[in-house]
């Protein structure tokens, strides 16, 4: 916090049994506002009163910097809380994002109905997907049974010296 402070004073005839006349300004780049000024101008006050009769600019000066020092603290102390409040806020809503809701015996028996739902309404929809892509596509057993040349096909395939099965001898009828 910056805090830069002029104290003009300005003695008057009959100093001191008369308080002088003091200003107190600020430099443009303090952080101070008018409450905080107003707060130094009646300590200010207090200590012209306390010393009126004595030579009193010394002890004005004193109790200025004493006073500003403690408004500083203050100020500070101030901005650590309002820092450390928000940064409490913030942890408390990131923690809100862990808390769920409460599971009760209801809660659950309706989302399993729900999810129940869904499931069978996915399972559905990939079993249909499954059904759209083989339609229009045949077994391997019913493109045999409609093409009966493709049973004989491989023959072409099989040159002198080949080794030939007897397939009758892996009859499965049994």
């Amino acid at each position: 916090m910056k805090a830069i402070l002029f104290l003009k004073i300005t003695y008057t005839e009959n100093y001191p049994d008369e308080p002088p006349n003091f200003n107190i300004e600020t430099d443009e780049v303090s952080d101070l506002d008018e409450s905080d000024i107003s707060s130094l101008t009646t300590s200010l006050d207090q200590v012209i009163e306390e010393t009126l009769g004595m030579a009193m600019v010394f002890s004005m000066a004193s109790t200025l910097k004493e006073s500003l020092n403690d408004l500083i603290v203050r100020k500070e102390e101030q901005q650590i809380t309002l820092e450390r409040l928000r940064i409490e806020k913030e942890i408390e809503l990131e923690q809100q994002k862990f808390v769920g809701t409460k599971v009760t015996p209801e809660l659950f028996h309706q989302w399993a109905a729900k999810f129940k739902l869904e499931m069978e309404k996915s399972a559905e929809s990939q079993e249909q997907k499954r059904l759209d892509e083989k339609k229009g596509k045949l077994t391997g057993r019913e493109l045999f049974e409609q093409d009966k040349s493709l049973a004989l096909s491989d023959d072409k395939f099989v040159q002198d010296g080949d080794i030939s099965v007897d397939v009758s001898s892996f009859d499965n009828t049994s």
